[in-house]
């Protein structure tokens, strides 16, 4: 498994059809099978995913007179292949920190931020799983962090600077945020953006947080230095969380100003308002665009990016 994050199995043979429709995983324990159809006798493990880096084998198939059918020549692996596991599973031996949030009456979802050395910090589609919002779990608060432009469940990067978190809601409610596997990255904090507040992580720390409370949270690997006027465009985050809006937030100084613009140059929203940290602005979904947001000390920055 490439991926940082477990491998939905059955999404793998869907794609990859020269395979038989079972595989096999070599532990400390012994060998296990599992099978992804009926059985043929086999002892299934009785699991669809496999953990993050796990390695596994499986077999090609076979015609009636029991020959081999011609190897592919690529294994193919997609982004819609990854998911999340359980509580107790391959993410916390895959370095990430997991993050967890529960409701007041136990609805739960997860996002994890993952270390590799060569992992790109923007978003990437062979290492990235953006957030998925299924109708069927609308009523499931979603909680998720960014990379690029992106809202992701599963971000891996080289460091924890400045990344967005939030939790995304059809309704505006409390939430419990826990952080586990904190060592993944040194030293990580929680800033909230609006108090101008860090709070040092540890193992199993909690937070309460609300929904839809977009711009405020932010994951930080660095420990407040003092010199947080000195400003950089990466402290400025733009991207798309529900379908038709994008979002432009700022860790530091309020935003002066937001414009998005269509691929053809034309102005199709924008906002100033003063004193503010977070712009909410609609869109016609299912279109690219260019966003230019500038911030009180004069930093701009600008990308594109496709909104649902």
């Amino acid at each position: 498994n490439p991926f940082m994050a477990h491998l939905d199995m059955k999404k793998f043979f869907d794609k990859n059809t020269s395979f038989a429709e079972m595989y096999w995983l070599v532990t400390e324990k012994g060998q296990e099978v599992a099978v992804g159809g009926s059985g043929d006798g086999l002892i299934s493990t009785g699991t669809e995913k496999i953990a993050p880096l796990q390695s596994f084998f499986v077999k090609l198939k076979t015609d009636k007179a029991g020959n081999l059918v011609e190897a592919p020549e690529n294994i193919t692996f997609t982004q819609d292949m990854q998911t999340l596991g359980g509580t107790n599973d391959g993410l916390r031996s895959a370095n990430a920190l997991t993050i967890t949030a529960t409701t007041t009456d136990g609805r739960t979802s997860r996002a994890a931020v993952a270390y590799s050395g060569m992992a790109s910090d923007d978003y990437q589609s062979s290492e990235d799983a953006e957030l998925f919002l299924d109708s069927n779990l609308g009523d499931v608060p979603m909680v998720y962090t960014v990379a690029g432009t992106m809202a992701t469940s599963i971000n891996v990067r080289q460091n924890c600077e400045l990344v967005p978190l939030g939790v995304y809601g059809t309704d505006d409610e409390p939430v419990t945020l826990r952080f586990d596997q904190v060592d993944a990255f040194s030293g990580v904090k929680l800033y909230d953006a609006q108090t101008k507040r860090y709070t040092t992580l540890t193992e199993g720390s909690e937070v309460s947080v609300s929904t839809n409370d977009y711009g405020r949270y932010y994951l930080t690997g660095g420990l407040a230095t003092g010199s947080e006027a000195i400003r950089t465009v990466d402290d400025i985050s733009i991207y798309s969380v529900r379908p038709g809006e994008i979002v432009a937030t700022s860790a530091g100084s309020s935003l002066r100003s937001v414009r998005v613009y269509g691929i053809g140059g034309e102005l199709v929203a924008q906002q100033s308002l003063a004193n503010q940290s977070v712009y909410r602005l609609r869109v016609p979904g299912n279109a690219i665009y260019v966003v230019y947001a500038e911030d009180m000390d004069g930093i701009i920055r600008n990308v594109k990016l496709r909104v649902r």
